[in-house]
């Protein structure tokens, strides 16, 4: 699920960021792409049937209404999960441009 970079990371400090955790934001993102893309077909689906009233349609509906539940459990830990990971790596990030603008402070001396 990692996409593949070439090696790199911030340093701040002693912690930084490396590409793993960058990528994990991509793979959120495409995670979300794909399940709302699923959530577009069943709403397809679902819209096509509103009109037809057949006890088979019924059923078809409810199993779309299942399906779209599910995935929107999915989304909601997905987001979850994104911002937990979008929060600590912002905070390194602030790090790490609060040492270099510490550095380029120290070299204009």
């Amino acid at each position: 699920m990692t996409n593949s970079t070439q090696r790199s990371q911030y340093l701040l400090s002693q912690e930084h960021i490396t590409d793993k955790e960058i990528d994990e934001l991509y793979d959120f993102a495409s995670e979300l792409k794909l399940q709302l893309d699923g959530f577009r077909e069943y709403d397809k689906k679902y819209r096509s049937l509103e009109t037809v009233n057949t006890e088979e349609s019924e059923k078809e509906r409810a199993t779309i209404l299942n399906a779209c539940t599910l995935i929107i459990e999915k989304l909601t830990t997905i987001l979850a999960d994104m911002q937990n990971r979008n929060v600590a790596i912002s905070e390194l990030l602030i790090k790490a441009k609060g040492a270099l603008e510490e550095k380029l402070d120290i070299e204009k001396k």
